[in-house]
C-alpha cells in the first residue's frame, strides 16, 4: 500500500517530464508546430486567467485580479494573431518575419504596461471603494489592440 501511494506521488512529476520530452522532440521535428502549440498553451492560460478574474469579481473586493484578468485576454487575443502571422502559417501573405515580431513585441509591452498600471489602477493590496469598470477597461484595450493593428499593418 506503501509503494502505491509513492507512485501516485510521482505521477505528476512524471507526467511532466513526457510533456517536455514530447515537446522538445516535436521542436526538433518541425519549429513551426512547436511554436504553435507553445503560443496555445500561453493563449489558453491568459484566457483562463480572464475567466478566473471575470467570474470572481463580484466575491473579490480588490480590482487588481479583475484589471490583470482584462487585460490578459486581449493579451492572448494579440498571441493569438501573432501565432497565426508567424512566418510558414499562410494567414497573412505577404508580411513575412516583421508582423509577426512587431505583434509580439506589442504583446509584452501591453503586458508590461498592464502590470505596471494594474497597482495603481486597480488597487492592489489594498481594499478601494471604487470599482474598476470593466466594461471601459474592455473598451480600452479594445481602443489599444486596434491601434496596434493599425500600427503594425503599415
Amino acid at each position: 500500500m506503501e509503494g502505491q501511494m509513492i507512485s501516485k506521488k510521482y505521477i505528476p512529476f512524471l507526467m511532466g517530464i513526457f510533456i517536455f520530452l514530447g515537446l522538445y522532440l516535436t521542436s526538433l521535428y518541425h519549429y513551426l508546430l512547436f511554436h504553435s502549440l507553445a503560443e496555445i498553451f500561453s493563449i489558453t492560460i491568459a484566457c483562463g486567467i480572464f475567466m478566473i478574474a471575470w467570474n470572481s469579481r463580484q466575491f473579490i473586493d480588490n480590482n487588481y485580479l479583475l484589471f490583470i484578468g482584462i487585460a490578459y485576454l486581449f493579451v492572448a487575443g494579440v498571441d493569438l494573431i501573432h501565432t497565426l502571422a508567424y512566418k510558414g502559417m499562410g494567414v497573412f501573405e505577404g508580411y513575412e518575419t516583421n508582423l509577426a515580431t512587431q505583434l509580439w513585441i506589442a504583446t509584452r509591452y501591453m503586458v508590461s504596461l498592464s502590470l505596471l498600471i494594474a497597482p495603481v489602477r486597480g488597487g492592489a493590496g489594498e481594499i478601494r471603494e471604487e470599482e474598476v469598470d470593466g466594461r471601459a477597461c474592455l473598451w480600452g484595450y479594445e481602443a489599444e489592440s486596434e491601434l496596434q493593428r493599425v500600427v503594425a499593418s503599415r
